[in-house]
């Protein structure tokens, strides 16, 4: 019989869907996703606060279609604007307005807190091999 719990990959989805639910959880009172939070994040990190759509795709691995939704869900909620490329119509560009780096930093301390919790009994030592053998496992994914 199939052991979820003696195999990687689904221990590693079960706990991603865990924290996934308790970081929203949190964010309610913020109006926003964890999957928002990260972009809004994102954005914050970029020059000038700024990127195109396609950028984001990229940044997150998700579809066109998803990145379109989460992005018309931010627009909508004034925390980043939308505008047509300088040179090139066809190309999206988004900005975080003051609103949504003032969540996006909001919103990091709280997840920082979950994340604390989460980890508190690694050693600094233990946490960075985790970080470490978890980016191995991301990288191994996404060539899949």
């Amino acid at each position: 019989m199939f052991k979820k719990r003696e195999h990687a990959a689904p221990l590693i989805k079960m706990m991603s869907e865990a924290i996934e639910r308790k970081a929203n959880g949190i964010l309610q009172k913020y109006h926003v996703t964890s999957c928002q939070v990260h972009l809004l994040a994102a954005l914050c990190a970029m020059e000038n606060g700024e990127c195109t759509l396609k950028e984001l795709e990229k940044e997150f691995s998700f579809s066109s279609a998803a990145i379109a939704g989460v992005v018309t869900r931010l627009e909508a909620k004034n925390f980043i604007t939308g505008s047509a490329h300088p040179t090139d119509k066809r190309i999206k560009c988004i900005r975080i307005t003051d609103d949504g780096r003032k969540i996006a930093e909001a919103s990091e301390k709280e997840l920082t807190k979950l994340e604390g919790y989460l980890l508190q009994d690694f050693s600094e030592k233990e946490k960075q091999v985790l970080l470490a053998q978890l980016m191995k496992v991301y990288e191994r994914s996404i060539e899949l």
